[in-house]
């Protein structure tokens, strides 16, 4: 069946490949594919790959002689150049082009025949729409002998770039390691520096051997035990040794001489400022103060046990300033009040066991329970005038709690930390010292509250039994 036949011969490709032989070209094949299979050969496509013309009319490419055809030889010799070479010179030639060694010493030199568009030679090509022909097959030969030759180079580069990624690799761990390493290094030498300063706590035995744990635990795996590191680390510590033996007596001369010159300063600082409050306070005042100081060391002697932090405190009287805000001195001015003897924040403590902040205000007249939660805006929220308070009591322990006993009404409850200043405001008050105090929160009903010695805590609290009993531990741990 000729129709079939025919319609078989086109769909496999063959009319094409007929009219490509009859035109006289041997091989054919698309840009992309020949790019990708021959780019390798020469410097102006790779890796940068530009067109098949580029590439073929390179300097590097040609016909190679060893593929170069008799007739062309003996076209050579008629023109007056030696006789034709034999496959074996020609293939040494070639190697030894290829690997820029002459034979003979002497350079020998490569007729290669360049590739030429459209031009009548072996090294004939043509460029079609999509495809590239190339006419005489020993050019094609030339053309995979020279790629066969250029893979080595290839498989070359590709090796180095792997090595080069695996040293990469391979710094950047060194890198983790080293700065790991420094980190380390550098904690114990500033630990040596620290204890030949003398430091505070830079001598403790956990800390030097936690330091010198962390960092054998890496250097044992990455240094030699006669390393620079290893051998700075010993010699600062015979050092640091040798220092401290040598530096030991001097630094307890100059501790005991410290030590004097501390006191010497406390003295005179105490006896400056009690100078200077003196110079300050009115005569009125400086009596009261006086028969306060008398107070404390006979009233409450044997009695109450002082707290730590009152021993070098300056009694001022106003803590709140309450000459700076006017609302307080307004709220003041209402009740005829002339003076402050005392005025400072303090917790009050309500029928339900709630601690409530308050600004607790004593005048010449009356005592001020004042809501102040910003103080430009106080609340007065009970006034209780000195003559009707009964007495004031307070455990025998170093608390800040402080009860006002009223006739006839309501008590108050404090957590002041100036118990002692307000107690001694007003020296005709009673004043009793109990650990069981009682006192009535709210019409009708009494609270009792029990102080307690807590040993195993230095933080003094409150809490609740029930509805009418509370207990306050107080810290005596030094």
């Amino acid at each position: 069946n000729k129709q079939l036949v025919t319609a078989q011969v086109q769909c496999l490709g063959l009319v094409e490949n007929i009219r490509v032989r009859r035109a006289g070209f041997c091989y054919r094949e698309t840009y992309a594919t020949f790019l990708h299979r021959y780019k390798i050969l020469s410097r102006t496509s790779w890796p940068a790959v530009h067109n098949c013309s580029s590439l073929l009319t390179a300097e590097d490419v040609g016909v190679l002689p060893s593929l170069q055809p008799v007739s062309a030889q003996r076209e050579a010799e008629a023109n007056g150049q030696q006789r034709p070479l034999t496959p074996l010179e020609v293939y040494h030639m070639h190697l030894a082009a290829k690997n820029n060694k002459p034979t003979d010493g002497h350079e020998v030199p490569q007729p290669i025949i360049r590739f030429k568009e459209d031009i009548e030679s072996l090294g004939c090509f043509s460029l079609g729409r999509n495809k590239v022909f190339i006419k005489h097959p020993a050019a094609l030969f030339s053309l995979e002998r020279l790629r066969q030759d250029k893979l080595p180079q290839i498989a070359k580069i590709i090796e180095d770039a792997w090595v080069r990624r695996l040293l990469r690799a391979r710094l950047a761990k060194y890198a983790v390691v080293f700065a790991d390493l420094n980190t380390r290094y550098y904690a114990i030498r500033d630990n040596l520096q620290d204890r030949l300063m003398r430091r505070h706590g830079a001598a403790d035995k956990a800390t030097v051997a936690g330091l010198y744990s962390h960092w054998d635990q890496l250097a044992s795996k990455v240094l030699q035990p006669a390393s620079r590191l290893r051998s700075h680390l010993a010699a600062g510590e015979v050092y640091n040794a040798a220092s401290f033996l040598t530096s030991y007596a001097k630094r307890n001369a100059a501790v005991r001489h410290l030590n004097k010159v501390k006191k010497a300063v406390q003295v005179f600082s105490s006896r400056w400022k009690g100078r200077q409050t003196r110079r300050n306070m009115s005569p009125d005042l400086a009596r009261k103060c006086y028969k306060a100081m008398l107070g404390i060391r006979t009233e409450l002697f044997g009695k109450k046990k002082r707290r730590r932090d009152t021993l070098d405190r300056v009694y001022l009287g106003d803590y709140l300033n309450v000459k700076k805000h006017t609302p307080l001195l307004a709220l003041l001015k209402a009740s005829k009040e002339s003076h402050v003897l005392f005025a400072g924040e303090t917790h009050k403590i309500n029928e339900k066991f709630v601690a409530q902040t308050r600004l607790l205000l004593i005048g010449e007249m009356n005592v001020h329970n004042i809501k102040a939660d910003k103080m430009d805006k106080p609340k007065e929220r009970r006034v209780v005038p000195i003559a009707q308070l009964s007495k004031i009591s307070m455990s025998s322990l170093h608390d800040n709690y402080l009860f006002l006993h009223v006739n006839n009404d309501v008590g108050l409850m404090y957590e002041v930390d100036q118990k002692t200043e307000v107690e001694l405001c007003k020296r005709d008050l009673p004043v009793t010292i109990s650990d069981t105090i009682e006192f009535e929160a709210k019409k009708g009903m009494r609270l009792a509250f029990r102080f307690v010695k807590n040993q195993n805590t230095t933080v003094t609290t409150m809490e609740k039994l029930d509805k009418k009993n509370g207990q306050v531990n107080v810290g005596t741990k030094y």
